[in-house]
């Protein structure tokens, strides 16, 4: 009997993973370097969140058949996109340019290009919170200095309508 429900274990965890979007699970393998380049910048308690969310966005942006060494996730090129860009790339990568019908935006080529890519938007989800979101800023704040026990994710997901549309599929990602 014991074989049999391992067996079984094994075979649902077979057939639930060869079922998984290819998205969800680039974030499965992706998830924990990212998570630890962003707790450079934030509390692990919140770098984590912040870490899911922004590899989540960066996929969905870059779609799969990029791979891991390009991305051009949609930064914004210049202003306070640009600063925290320029501060936060790896210095052996090499910075473009492209444009779309939304406007100019970065891109990055060379090893670990998308990791990067998904750390900058974990670093501009925190500006968007003191950009665009008065309301939550004191909130926020509580929470990167962890003098309140209240979940970040709620203000992160806001943030992430701030950078862009298809937030619902974001969501599916990396839940």
């Amino acid at each position: 009997m014991k074989h049999t429900f391992t067996f079984l274990t094994i075979l649902l965890c077979f057939v639930t993973y060869s079922y998984a979007s290819p998205h969800k699970i680039r974030h499965v393998q992706d998830i924990e370097r990212v998570s630890n380049i962003v707790a450079l910048y934030f509390p692990e308690h919140v770098a984590t969140p912040l870490a899911k969310v922004a590899l989540a966005r960066q996929i969905l942006e870059d779609g799969l058949q990029k791979g891991p060494d390009y991305s051009c996730a949609g930064t914004g090129v210049g202003g306070e996109n640009g600063r925290i860009f320029y501060d936060t790339v790896f210095h052996w990568l090499k910075i473009g340019r492209a444009s779309d019908g939304e406007g100019t935006f970065y891109t990055l080529s060379g090893e670990g290009a998308a990791i990067c890519s998904a750390v900058v938007i974990a670093r501009l989800y925190d500006t968007y919170v003191y950009r665009f979101m008065p309301k939550l800023r004191d909130m926020w704040d509580c929470v990167k200095r962890g003098d309140c026990n209240d979940d970040p994710l709620p203000i992160i997901e806001r943030a992430d309508r701030c950078y862009g549309p298809n937030h619902d599929t974001v969501r599916s990602i990396y839940r």
